[in-house]
């Protein structure tokens, strides 16, 4: 069996440390070798979501540099992560509703590559995000974190939080790559509520295991990416007394990349997650609902500095417990990067979504644009 190139099954490895970075950071590091180069982005994100009486809005100001450290220790690479954000709920039946505004938590993760064999990873998460809403904010907050929006920022508040990760990556033989990690995950406690009780919420034990496979069929080549991910959570305290056991949660992914023709390239994306009965303290079990994701992107050909991309979305929703919070809703969207010079890139995105939400008409409008630097 022989080692392969890390640069190749780099996806699978960002897919499962890269939990809690933001999606733009994934993106970008997953087009190069782990060792990334110094990169600055910085953008806006804006989504909104209209609901029976209800709009959701959310603001976001992403921030995420990255930096190797080769000339000081080789293999070593730094990423730091934060968003600035303003969140705000209106509705007609509550009026004395209050926005949410501030940043949201800092990363930070320092990772080293051992030889292109094994890639560990520490990362710190600061609580610089706003705690201890008031009861007027707790409408707006509970609002951002409604699983069927998917807002970038759905969780206000929290501790500091500590991970660590390894994982290592095989090629079994041509073509074929197979990768696998672990990674520990501890919260801090933190007061979610102004004068309320101190809440700690429970570690996260993670397992993953991925595959990197590129198909010949005839002239045509296919690449398959899949990954399984893992995670158990311990007990949630309140006031530190046990509160909440969560359920396992089980992601299952799969992507298969190729070039229909010589003007545009073809990315289908499918994401199952699988969620296991989570229980009270002394209380009644609760299944929250699994979900799942498919989407597509076609990226046309390069047109001088600009490439252009569509894209196509749906979103599943399974009913929790309690017969609620199921959703089916459907997405279409565009944009596209622009190469401004040899360091700097500019990236916009459009996506309407519309569907069902607990059988009710629910709509959705996210804006996505920002500048990648390289240095």
């Amino acid at each position: 069996m022989k080692h392969k190139n890390l640069k190749s099954a780099i996806v699978f490895f960002l897919s499962f440390i890269c939990l809690g970075f933001t999606q733009t950071a994934t993106e970008n590091a997953t087009k190069h070798s782990f060792i990334r180069g110094t990169r600055l982005f910085t953008g806006v994100h804006l989504e909104y979501w209209g609901y029976r009486e209800t709009n959701s809005l959310e603001t976001v100001l992403p921030i995420y540099y990255s930096m190797d450290l080769n000339n000081y220790v080789q293999g070593l690479s730094v990423d730091l992560v934060t968003s600035p954000m303003f969140g705000s709920l209106m509705s007609e039946k509550v009026t004395n509703n209050e926005s949410v505004l501030g940043l949201s938590n800092t990363k930070a993760r320092a990772s080293y590559n051992f030889n292109n064999l094994i890639i560990s990873s520490f990362g710190i998460q600061v609580p610089t995000g706003s705690n201890e809403q008031s009861l007027q904010q707790q409408n707006t907050v509970s609002a951002l974190s409604t699983r069927n929006y998917h807002f970038r920022v759905s969780q206000i508040g929290s501790g500091l939080d500590l991970d660590f990760t390894v994982s290592s990556s095989y090629e079994l033989f041509d073509d074929f790559i197979v990768g696998f990690g672990a990674g520990f995950l501890t919260h801090g406690p933190f007061t979610p509520v102004e004068d309320g009780l101190e809440y700690n919420p429970g570690e996260e034990i993670s397992a993953a295991l991925g595959a990197d496979y590129l198909l010949m069929a005839g002239s045509r080549q296919i690449k398959f990416i899949g990954d399984a991910i893992f995670t158990y959570y311990t007990t949630d305290k309140l006031d530190d007394k046990d509160y909440y056991q969560s359920g396992f949660r089980l992601n299952l992914s799969i992507s298969a990349s190729t070039r229909l023709s010589p003007a545009y390239y073809n990315t289908l994306n499918l994401v199952l997650a699988l969620r296991g009965d989570g229980k009270f303290e002394n209380g009644p079990s609760y299944q929250p609902g699994n979900e799942l994701l498919i989407s597509d992107y076609v990226h046309f050909l390069k047109h001088k500095k600009f490439n252009p991309f569509v894209l196509a979305r749906v979103f599943l929703f399974g009913e929790n417990e309690f017969e609620e919070s199921s959703a089916q809703t459907f997405g279409l969207g565009g944009g596209g990067s622009l190469k401004l010079n040899n360091l700097i890139s500019a990236r916009a995105e459009l996506i309407i979504d519309a569907g069902l939400m607990d059988k009710d008409l629910v709509f959705g409008t996210e804006v996505n644009g920002g500048l990648n630097y390289d240095f």
